[in-house]
């Protein structure tokens, strides 16, 4: 197979192209708050379930417990969270501050337009589908991971 054609189909591929161009699309929405798109999806999930275990908000994410670490630390800083709890990782409790709230007020509107504006783009049917989609590609994915 033509390498060429590997790259017009490859999953892998075409989900980071589309995951960086989304990614981008969210955090010019969330600029002007000084935060990211990887910042607002951390802050909703333990804003969700406040107090949040930290490895609960690493499971949640499926991101690496050292990596949501260092940004942990980052929001910590800003005010946007506070962190208790016992020791190590997985002992450790996050919940939203005053700060974090308000913050989270104001980024929350920020999604609502974006996520309108794709809605407008593409219609409410298709964006559910691609929801759809992406669950279906997803229990694939774990369904798959031994290789």
């Amino acid at each position: 197979m033509e390498l060429s054609a590997v790259a017009e189909v490859c999953l892998a591929l075409r989900a980071r192209r589309l995951a960086r161009k989304v990614s981008r699309l969210y955090d010019s929405a969330f600029a002007s708050l000084g935060l990211d798109s990887s910042q607002f999806n951390i802050l909703t999930v333990i804003g969700a379930g406040t107090p949040t275990p930290l490895i609960d908000v690493s499971s949640v994410l499926d991101l690496d417990p050292s990596t949501l670490s260092r940004t942990i630390k980052v929001l910590e800083a800003r005010g946007y969270i506070s962190v208790s709890g016992g020791r190590g990782r997985s002992g450790l409790s996050l919940a939203l501050t005053e700060r974090g709230q308000d913050v989270m007020t104001e980024a929350v509107g920020a999604w609502q337009r974006v996520q309108a504006k794709i809605a407008l783009s593409l219609g409410e049917a298709e964006v559910g589908r691609i929801i759809e989609s992406f669950d279906r590609l997803e229990q694939a994915t774990i369904q798959n991971e031994q290789f």
